[in-house]
C-alpha cells in the first residue's frame, strides 16, 4: 500500500532529477559547440577538473589550435 502511494512522487522526483541532468549537459554541448576556447578557459582554473581531463578536452575540442612536433 505505501509502496503504491510513494511509487508516483519517486518516479516524479527521479523525472525531474533526470531532466535535471538533460538539460545541463545539451547546455554545455551548445556550449562547446559555439565557444569550444572559452570553455576551456572557464574550466582550465577549476579545482574539480583534472589535468588529464584538460588534456583531453584540448583534444576533442581544439585539435586545430594544438602545434604538433614532428
Amino acid at each position: 500500500m505505501i509502496v503504491k502511494v510513494f511509487k508516483p512522487l519517486v518516479n516524479m522526483v527521479i523525472d525531474r532529477k533526470v531532466l535535471s541532468y538533460m538539460y545541463t549537459a545539451r547546455e554545455v554541448c551548445e556550449r562547446i559547440t559555439k565557444d569550444p576556447e572559452g570553455v576551456y578557459k572557464s574550466i582550465k582554473d577549476s579545482k574539480e577538473v583534472s589535468k588529464n581531463d584538460l588534456v583531453e578536452y584540448r583534444r576533442f575540442f581544439l585539435y586545430k589550435t594544438i602545434k604538433r612536433s614532428n
